[in-house]
C-alpha cells in the first residue's frame, strides 16, 4: 500500500516572470466519491478535478499537519497500488506544449517510504520516488533528481518546474 498526502497543489504556467495560476487545490472537501468536479479548484479558474483509482483517495483532517495544532489543514490520502491506485484527475489545464514552455507545481507531501510512488504527473512526465531517488521521470524508467533519503515519514514541501524539451 502506498500513501502520499498533499495539503494543496498550485499549478503555474508561464515564461520567465509572467506566471499564471492555473489551479489551486486545498483538498478540504468532506469526501470524494469519484464524481466529476468534486475536487474543488480554489483559484477561481473552475478547473475542478475528480477522484479516481481503486481504492479512491480520501480527504483527511483527523490528524493535523502540525502536531498539536488542530485545524492546520486538510490533506488527501492516496492508497492503493502504484498502477491505478487512488489519484486526482485534473483536466482542462491550459498547459503550453510549446518547446521551452515551463509549468511549475508546488505541493506538500507526506510519503511513507513506499518504493515506486508518483506524487504528481501528467501524460508521460511526472515526479517519481523510486529506488532511493526523487525526481523527474520522462517515461523511460529514468529519474533525474535527488536522493530520497530523509523524505519519508514527514511533511516536505516540493516545488518543481517542468520544461518542455
Amino acid at each position: 500500500m502506498r500513501f502520499v498526502a498533499a495539503l494543496f497543489f498550485l499549478l503555474l504556467a508561464g515564461q520567465a516572470a509572467a506566471a499564471t495560476l492555473l489551479g489551486e487545490y486545498r483538498l478540504e472537501e468532506l469526501q470524494w466519491t469519484g464524481a466529476a468536479a468534486e475536487v474543488r479548484d480554489t483559484s477561481g479558474n473552475n478547473r475542478h478535478g475528480q477522484a479516481i483509482g481503486s481504492p479512491l483517495p480520501t480527504p483527511v483532517d483527523a490528524a493535523p499537519a502540525r502536531p498539536g495544532k488542530p485545524g492546520t489543514c486538510a490533506y488527501g490520502s492516496f492508497p492503493g497500488p502504484a498502477g491505478n491506485g487512488g489519484a486526482l484527475s485534473i483536466g482542462g489545464l491550459a498547459v503550453s506544449l510549446a518547446p521551452g514552455a515551463k509549468t511549475s507545481v508546488s505541493f506538500w507531501m507526506y510519503w511513507d517510504g513506499t518504493n515506486s510512488v508518483m506524487p504528481m504527473g501528467w501524460n508521460r512526465h511526472d515526479l517519481w520516488l523510486v529506488n532511493g531517488h526523487f525526481g523527474f521521470n520522462t517515461g523511460n524508467s529514468d529519474v533525474y533528481g535527488i536522493s530520497s533519503a530523509g523524505l519519508a515519514n514527514r511533511w516536505a514541501h516540493v516545488v518543481a518546474e517542468f520544461t518542455n524539451g
